[in-house]
């Protein structure tokens, strides 16, 4: 009896095939996505569209307000010119209308005199007391001389005398006759002086001078204007009996400060 060799089925690879498509979408639309790896140094982020619009606004705003500041510092620069240039006229104007005139000083006399009854507690054994003359020729102006000055008195150009000048009202086209009291401040000076301006040592020669700070208030009309600084300065001869007040201005000037 033969033997029948079995029949085994042959195997059969399966037909597999793989189709890419998105779901509800037309193969035309179909995206690839790509996934890049970057190290991490190299990770640059972007900011998403939708903060565009508000960077450009805020930038807008910011120049907008550079540009109104600087039209307000314009503004500003261009007022202050107007202010300055109106203030220079006026000034003009007030100073054709009145015509100011400088005053004019003079020595009228010079004294030395011991204090009576000295003693130590006194500041200064001598005094100088000096008579003085002041001219104002302007029309429209008064002066007023305020306190809180200061005059000096030098010998040899040494100083030996110092003190305040007097506060007084100097009315307009007016001359007046004021006293100026300095204390001494070296009295060994003092009596050196004394004794050579009494001897007629010095006769002639140009060794005193009176220096002066005093505050002037300008008065114009019925209104007190601006305060002004005066620095006097005379220079006093010996012209005669020195005890006896025989004393030269040979000038006096001055300097203002406004």
């Amino acid at each position: 009896m033969e033997e029948i060799e079995p029949v085994w089925p042959r195997y059969q690879e399966p037909n597999v095939s793989v189709t890419r498509h998105s779901t509800n979408q037309p193969s035309t639309l179909q995206q690839e996505v790509h996934v890049v790896q970057l190290p991490l140094d190299q990770i640059y982020c972007a900011p998403p569209s939708r903060n565009a619009s508000s960077t450009s606004n805020q930038s807008n705003t910011s120049r907008d307000k550079k540009i109104s500041t600087t039209y307000l510092l314009l503004w500003l620069f261009f007022l202050f010119v107007i202010a300055a240039v109106f203030l220079v006229i006026v000034l003009s104007i007030l100073y054709l209308a009145l015509k100011p005139k400088s005053p004019k000083f003079f020595i009228e006399s010079f004294h030395i005199v011991k204090s009576p009854n000295y003693s130590h507690t006194q500041v200064s054994k001598f005094k100088y007391d000096i008579g003085m003359k002041a001219e104002n020729p302007n029309s429209h102006i008064g002066l007023l001389y305020q306190k809180d000055g200061h005059a000096s008195l030098s010998f040899k150009q040494q100083e030996v005398g110092v003190g305040e000048p007097p506060s007084f009202y100097h009315g307009k086209n007016h001359s007046v006759c004021f006293q100026v009291v300095l204390d001494s401040s070296e009295e060994e000076v003092a009596e050196e002086m004394k004794t050579d301006l009494e001897s007629g040592k010095v006769e002639g020669e140009e060794v005193l001078t009176l220096s002066m700070h005093v505050p002037v208030k300008l008065k114009i009309w019925l209104v007190k204007a601006w305060t002004i600084k005066m620095d006097i300065r005379c220079n006093i001869r010996v012209g005669g009996e020195g005890k006896s007040g025989g004393f030269v201005s040979d000038w006096c000037h001055h300097q203002v400060h406004v």
